[in-house]
């Protein structure tokens, strides 16, 4: 029964190469074939999650947070202005109580893995992401169609076709931040030299991709994920992992030289883009809020939006409405804690960051023995930093499930 556990965590994260091979017979969207996949693997995946964890229900007690969070997320989701839209989400993200719940599913998918499958499952999503970035960096052509869709610069203009796999830079960086940090703990934690080499190269190639993928959300992430990994191997005493900690850094610095290159800069532009400031639009002057990129000024009305309806919030992808109200285009709060409390109310806010607040505090405190959490926990970090940029995806959110499950497993089993 184990194994079912294992081929459905694999499965889904096969996902890119399945698109891949997708996109060479149909030249479509194929962004709704992702979302199908992933509606089949996430009911899979909850059904045989709950059969194995119903028995061992009274060892994991910390997940009543989330079981309590559920279920206010579902009221909030009845009690919305478009119960519909809540329930299932929009045709772009899909956030909906739908997708909470698929979430739920992969994680305790995950859950129920043992510590030798989980280092399967973490080699096999690495080779994965390196194999289409190796893609993406060799033919330009293929990135634009493969990873982004070619008409997103003309979002708020037309209705236009949602055909790739990450639509934008953004959520390519979210996904990034995931397997960079997992391809560098792997790296730096293995004993043979042979899986060094491997997963130097794939960290390598990713950090290339990420740089040209150019986001601050990404850079965030990545600084912060690593950051967390050289602390604990410092922590643990890795004398020799240290020194692999100094390629990795040095990796770092060459690439950094990719985004100076090709954009004029390498943080400044893009800070001064996410945090506010104005651009030239068709000849005028616009405020950078207006088209999606100023955060801080998003996540002000953020703000005042969940002041507003701080109890439940909006219901899931319902704060367009309050956006179109003050005549702006942003659609989503583009901050993860945000979004929570927007979408189903402070309270469940607080209930997901404590739990996850509890989960990387329980893992600090013992790390020895724990390979996995070596490299699962600065992965979970750099996702939520990044995420702090950005929303819930149906495409990434399932991968940061399913390694929330992975660094979960490591702390009951202490």
């Amino acid at each position: 029964m184990n194994k079912v556990s294992l081929w459905l965590t694999v499965g889904y994260l096969l996902m890119p190469a399945y698109l891949a091979i997708f996109h060479l017979f149909v030249q479509d969207d194929y962004r709704d074939f992702w979302w199908i996949v992933t509606i089949l693997f996430g009911i899979l995946a909850l059904l045989n999650g709950a059969i194995r964890f119903w028995p061992d229900r009274k060892k994991h007690r910390m997940l009543i947070l989330l079981w309590i969070a559920l279920a206010i997320a579902f009221v909030a989701t009845l009690c919305a202005h478009n119960i519909g839209l809540s329930f299932w989400g929009d045709n772009y993200l899909h956030v909906g109580w739908f997708l909470y719940l698929i979430l739920t599913g992969f994680f305790l998918n995950a859950i129920s893995l043992s510590r030798a499958e989980i280092i399967k499952v973490a080699k096999l999503f690495v080779i994965v992401a390196t194999i289409m970035g190796l893609v993406a960096i060799i033919n330009n052509q293929i990135t634009d169609k493969l990873f982004f869709s070619e008409n997103y610069p003309h979002q708020a203009e037309e209705n236009f076709p949602y055909h790739g796999i990450f639509v934008n830079a953004n959520h390519l960086a979210y996904y990034l931040t995931i397997c960079t940090v997992v391809a560098a703990g792997i790296f730096v934690t293995a004993k043979e030299k042979k899986q060094q080499l491997l997963y130097f190269c794939c960290f390598s190639i990713l950090v290339v991709l990420m740089a040209l993928s150019n986001t601050v959300g990404g850079y965030f992430g990545l600084i912060a994920g690593l950051v967390t990994l050289i602390i604990i191997m410092i922590k643990t005493k890795h004398k020799k992992a240290i020194w692999r900690c100094m390629a990795i850094v040095a990796v770092i610095f060459c690439c950094c030289l990719i985004p100076y290159k090709n954009h004029g800069s390498l943080v400044g532009r893009n800070i001064g883009d996410a945090f506010g400031g104005r651009a030239a639009k068709e000849g005028r002057e616009v405020k950078m809020a207006d088209y999606g990129t100023g955060r801080m000024e998003i996540w002000q009305d953020t703000v005042k939006y969940i002041n507003r309806k701080p109890l439940l919030g909006y219901g899931a992808s319902g704060l367009e409405l309050e956006f179109k109200r003050d005549h702006k285009t942003p659609d989503t709060p583009h901050n993860f804690v945000l979004e929570i409390a927007a979408y189903n109310g402070i309270v469940t806010a607080v209930l997901v960051v404590g739990f996850l607040g509890w989960l990387i505090w329980s893992n600090a405190r013992r790390l020895k023995g724990k390979e996995t959490t070596k490299w699962a926990m600065p992965a979970i970090i750099a996702y939520l930093v990044s995420a702090l940029f950005g929303n819930m995806t149906f495409f990434v959110s399932p991968v940061f499930a399913i390694f929330i499950g992975i660094c979960y497993t490591e702390t009951i089993k202490a």
